[in-house]
């Protein structure tokens, strides 16, 4: 046949059937890739292997260096858990999921590597979403590991499953799920390097339960028929073995583990050449630094080394803290807002114009400003309404002033200029220091605690900062040692950071002596956490600013709005608690509890040291204080503290005189090892409230051996259904009162509670604060993590927040 004679209608059809064809074919390989189908042609899947993915995930973890793992524990990531401790990660268990994110975030801005933490599915993972905010804006390298349902039933109502991308696509660098075995090695290096480069900050990797335990159970999991029913049902069957063969194909194969690179932004050399020149003509300039001046590759010690001969006036804030020392003559600490409008040059050094610096209108239209830092929308905050620089450069804020320091090197700035603001610096220092000397209405001054713990922190200390009001008021007084020695919650403001940026703190540092600088607010976020320090042997000493109240917000919403509404705590020792036993939690923070019972009038006591065979199993919990079992004791009324000794086992009679004979009848052991203790004289009492008791009873007091007891004796009792009530809390001088007021809040108990040391602070207690500040680090030097609680009245010192 003639092939012109082929009609056009015939020439369509055949393109149409090639066109159809092509598709059908592009259809079946999309849907054979999507199966995994040809790419198990290549790799081979091995179903006796006993291997899991949580062993991938510890091996990528070991090779970047990660040391620590917090968790809290979870059947969706237990695997993980288990891979990681076999490999010597340290996998640490924490109380609450947002503590174990605040730990990796400390660990992270510690040790210049990703932090990490390890949570299960569901409300696990949401539990992290503060935390991981917080990380976020404070530009910490994070690296939240999530369990979640199995990949077959995602969206089908399987236990804890949620989109949890669509949670945290928001506030991390980086999100993704893997789907696969052999994913997780290259999404957790993509995922850490992300979390490195550029700007810092957080990501989240989710991993499906099925892809982290081995392939036998998973398998038994699926539930395989033996005889399928019908074609649909072999079809299902085939499925489900293809995709088990696609989960665990080319799993085991030979992967490189090792990190990869690292992003950093730098400025350029015609960059840095324009600041030398512009610094070199001020008169007046001053530096503000930010915490990214601290982060990799600038060594922070270098860093340090380059500031001093720069020779500029620095104010430091944030991860910067610290970073001059404590008493460098360039460090400035007061009086900013003036400084800033008198300077003719202004180094913003990885410091943003947000609200802590009143948007950019603290800065003069006048002075030359240069801005640094990682991120440029950061950079430029604001600029478009309240300032102006005159470079903007996006480059690693630490590696710029290095550099700037090599081109300055012949640079002195103005003596008299760095001079005046120290002399203003001292001045309002001064004035501080007079603050700190006036009484409050009632309870201690915080300005003069802060002042004395300042006074006695070793060089080694690091100070971790969670708190509103108090903890305003200490970074003002309270001085860093060195570089990285402060950890804030940073922009976002975040309660409940203290116990885990603690934790992570001691872990990184364990020479450190951390301390944690707490409102009673923000106490209330981790205190549990104590159980966290003891387990895993992290002492460290936690300072509670308790003015039983929320003030940072008080102060403003009093006067403005007439009321104080939700914003009254309780100070500690308003009513006596009753407490039973190990003086457990509940009673510490002001739940019922059986009332102890108050020994017979002209009666002796006997003192019994820490361990003693004799002493009551009531104090059981508390091994560093001292029981006094009534044989017929009157009240012990604490009278001011002398050096006397009291032999531990003697009778004791009428203060400070002594006799040495053994204890009275009543059933107690005549025949005692005297043991010499450190204590203060005692003053007998008689109230008139106490009750009569049989001769043979034996009632507890329990009284620490430490300063912070001398006005209140805490009486414990194994006697039941006592009545009168019991006596208020005993104070010197004066007599015991009936305990009518409103519930307390002893949080020095609830320390004890959970295994650490408790610490009372408060006004009568003020000549000897240096003795239990001393005492609280004494205790952790042996390893006891410690809580002073102490009790503060309200100064004017500090401002309120609702009007920033």
């Amino acid at each position: 046949m003639d092939p012109a004679a082929v009609s056009p209608s015939s020439s369509c059809s055949s393109a149409w059937l090639l066109v159809l064809l092509g598709a059908l074919g592009t259809a079946l390989l999309g849907a054979a890739h999507k199966l995994g189908l040809i790419y198990q042609l290549w790799h081979k899947t091995e179903p006796k292997s006993t291997r899991h993915g949580g062993e991938l995930v510890a091996e990528v973890l070991k090779a970047h260096g990660v040391r620590y793992l917090f968790t809290l524990v979870g059947g969706h990531i237990s695997p993980i858990l288990v891979a990681s401790e076999k490999l010597g990660i340290r996998v640490v268990d924490t109380r609450h999921e947002a503590t174990a994110v605040f730990a990796a975030d400390a660990v992270a801005r510690l040790s210049g590597t990703v932090g990490v933490a390890a949570v299960t599915a569901g409300p696990g993972v949401t539990n992290t979403v503060t935390a991981v905010k917080n990380a976020q804006m404070a530009e910490s390298p994070v690296l939240l590991i999530g369990g979640a349902a199995a990949t077959l039933q995602k969206g089908r109502g399987a236990l804890q499953d949620i989109d949890q991308l669509c949670l945290f696509k928001p506030l991390c660098k980086f999100c993704a799920s893997v789907r696969t075995v052999r994913d997780i090695v290259p999404t957790l290096r993509r995922a850490i390097a992300a979390a490195q480069s550029g700007t810092p900050g957080p990501v989240f990797v989710e991993f499906p339960i099925n892809v982290l335990y081995p392939y036998h159970l998973v398998e038994k999991e699926l539930g395989f028929k033996e005889t399928p029913r019908g074609p649909l049902g072999g079809v299902f069957n085939w499925y489900l073995c293809n995709h088990l063969r696609n989960l665990y194909a080319g799993a085991w194969e030979t992967r490189d583990f090792s990190p990869l690179p690292v992003q950093v932004p730098q400025a350029t050399a015609e960059q840095v050449q324009q600041c030398v020149e512009l610094v070199s003509r001020a008169k007046k300039p001053v530096m503000l630094l930010g915490s990214q001046v601290t982060l990799p590759p600038t060594p922070v010690e270098k860093l340090r080394e380059a500031l001093e001969a720069l020779g500029i006036p620095c104010f430091l804030g944030g991860m910067a803290r610290g970073m001059l020392g404590r008493d460098s003559p360039l460090h400035i600490r007061q009086n900013r807002r003036e400084v800033l409008k008198e300077a003719d040059l202004v180094i913003l050094a990885g410091t943003v114009c947000d609200f802590r610096l009143s948007y950019g209108r603290v800065l003069s239209r006048r002075s030359t400003i240069i801005a640094v830092n990682r991120d440029r929308a950061l950079m430029l905050r604001n600029s478009d309404i309240f300032w102006k620089p005159r470079m903007a450069i996006q480059g690693d804020a630490g590696s710029f002033l290095l550099s700037l320091s090599q081109g300055l090197k012949s640079y002195s700035p103005p003596q008299d200029w760095a001079t005046s603001l120290k002399d203003g610096d001292q001045r309002k220092e001064k004035a501080n220091r007079e603050k700190s000397e006036e009484p409050t209405e009632q309870h201690l001054n915080p300005l003069k605690l802060l002042h004395h713990v300042d006074n006695l922190l070793p060089e080694n200390s690091l100070l971790v900062a969670d708190g509103g009001d108090f903890v305003g008021s200490a970074a003002y007084i309270v001085r860093p040692c060195g570089p990285l020695r402060w950890l804030d919650p940073g922009a976002f403001g975040t309660l409940g950071v203290g116990g885990g940026f603690a934790l992570g703190a001691k872990l990184c540092r364990p020479d450190s002596e951390v301390w944690i600088l707490y409102g009673d607010g923000a106490l209330g976020y981790s205190i549990m956490e104590f159980d966290t320090f003891v387990r895993h042997k992290t002492p460290v000493i936690a300072l509670v600013g308790n003015d039983a109240c929320w003030s940072q917000i008080s102060r403003e919403q009093v006067p403005l709005l007439g009321s104080n509404v939700a914003c009254g705590l309780a100070y500690v020792g308003e009513s006596w608690t009753g407490v039973m036993g190990a003086a457990c939690s509940a009673g510490a923070l002001g739940a019922s509890g059986s009332c102890a019972a108050c020994p017979q009038a002209g009666s002796h006591c006997v003192l019994l040291p820490a361990g003693h065979p004799h002493r009551g199993r009531e104090s059981g919990r508390f091994p560093e204080l001292v029981q006094v079992l009534w044989v017929h004791g009157p009240a012990l009324m604490p009278a001011p503290p002398t050096q006397a000794r009291l032999p531990v086992g003697r009778e004791l009679r009428t203060a400070p005189s002594f006799c040495g004979e053994s204890p009275r009848a009543g059933g107690f052991p005549p025949s005692l090892p005297c043991h010499c203790s450190p204590l203060h004289s005692w003053k007998l009492q008689t109230p008139a409230c106490l009750p009569s008791l049989p001769a043979a009873c034996h009632s507890h007091l329990v009284c620490p051996l430490r300063p912070s007891s001398w006005n209140r004796l805490f009486l414990l009792s194994g006697l039941r259904g006592l009545s009168p009530p019991c006596p208020g809390p005993a104070v010197a001088g004066s007599s015991l009162a009936n305990s009518q007021s409103p519930p307390c809040t002893d949080y020095h108990l609830v320390a004890e509670g959970l295994g650490g040391k408790g610490f009372l602070l408060c006004r009568q207690d003020e000549t000897f604060m240096d003795n239990i500040i001393l005492g609280a680090q004494e205790a952790c030097r042996q390893g006891h993590p410690t809580l002073i609680n102490a009790l503060i009245g309200r100064t004017s010192f500090r401002e309120g927040s609702i009007s920033v």
